[in-house]
């Protein structure tokens, strides 16, 4: 099994974090606190890796953090 490691970009609200992913840029997800957010970032960054991957798309090399 390959481990990929891409960076995540954890943006501040009010009522919590929504996180992107500089390299997919179709993948967002968020959270009410910094722990969910991250959760729901792993869970989404896999998805978005699965759906790619099903739909036999490039999967794209990390960016420079």
């Amino acid at each position: 099994m390959n481990r990929l490691f891409y960076p995540a970009v954890f943006h501040k609200e009010n009522d919590g974090f929504w996180v992107s992913f500089p390299d997919f840029p179709e993948c967002f997800t968020e959270g009410d606190d910094m722990q969910q957010a991250y959760e729901m970032a792993v869970d989404a960054l896999g998805l978005a890796l699965t759906s790619r991957e099903q739909e036999k798309q490039d999967i794209p090399a990390a960016s420079e953090v």
